[in-house]
């Protein structure tokens, strides 16, 4: 089972699989069947109410207000609620990054010393 995540749902999926429910051979082959199909809407309604939760901020800043004092307010929550949690990843990429290099260093030296246990052998490393 892979969840859904942000796909719409797939109606052909469950189509299939009502079929294979109704001709279901054995209590236990049902029992299969039933897990997957409940485990997979599951989490299409969990993924779906996942992605709610996240726009729900910028929905409630969809509509500006007029007066000074409260659009002061409004581009405050805009920084806070929309922009500062997208800028997450960018801080998250570098440390990522770092690490990632250090890995790369890490299996090279690995290729390297393993292909010295063999003679005449000689690995290309991309």
């Amino acid at each position: 089972m892979i969840p859904q995540s942000s796909e719409i749902v797939n109606d052909q999926y469950f189509s299939s699989l009502n079929s294979q429910i109704e001709g279901c051979s054995s209590c236990a082959e049902l029992q299969t069947l039933a897990t997957q199909a409940i485990q997979s809407l599951i989490a299409q309604q969990t993924a779906i109410a996942t992605q709610q939760a996240l726009l729900a901020p910028m929905v409630a800043l969809i509509s500006p207000p007029t007066d000074l004092s409260s659009l002061i307010t409004w581009v405050g929550n805009f920084i806070t609620q929309v922009l500062t949690p997208q800028l997450v990843p960018a801080t998250n990429y570098v440390a990522q990054s770092a690490a990632l290099t250090s890995q790369i260093a890490s299996t090279t030296s690995a290729i390297s010393s393993a292909a010295s246990k063999f003679s005449s052998c000689s690995i290309s490393i991309p």
